[in-house]
């Protein structure tokens, strides 16, 4: 298999104004380059930083949605703990604790 089979080549065609072609032309004569691979480089770089902001936007606007949903998780556990923290049980023992910690605080201001 060779190389031209695992990557094929799928042809683009672009139009350049006269000057921008003499100036590319001129360029590759100088850097040794064909006009074709210049133009993919350069593209190729475009692509890559483009694509690199698309990624970056597309995965901070996910970690937004991510910790949105944390947040809305949490809020809703701290419903359930309201909701617990109303139950008859939760609300005596929650009663004794702070007889308990009064009781503490007492001794330690008579000591």
């Amino acid at each position: 298999m060779t190389t031209e089979d695992r990557n094929p080549r799928h042809p683009r065609s672009v139009r350049l104004t006269s000057n921008i072609n003499d100036r590319l032309v001129s360029l590759c004569d100088h850097l040794g380059v064909t006009p074709n691979s210049y133009l993919v480089g350069v593209i190729g770089k475009a692509i890559t930083l483009d694509e690199q902001a698309y990624v970056s936007t597309k995965n901070s606007s996910d970690m937004v949605k991510i910790a949105s949903d944390m947040r809305d998780g949490i809020g809703n556990d701290a419903a359930e703990i309201m909701a617990l923290m109303n139950e008859p049980d939760i609300q005596e023992f929650l009663l004794e604790r702070k007889a308990k910690k009064a009781e503490k605080q007492k001794q330690l201001d008579l000591s």
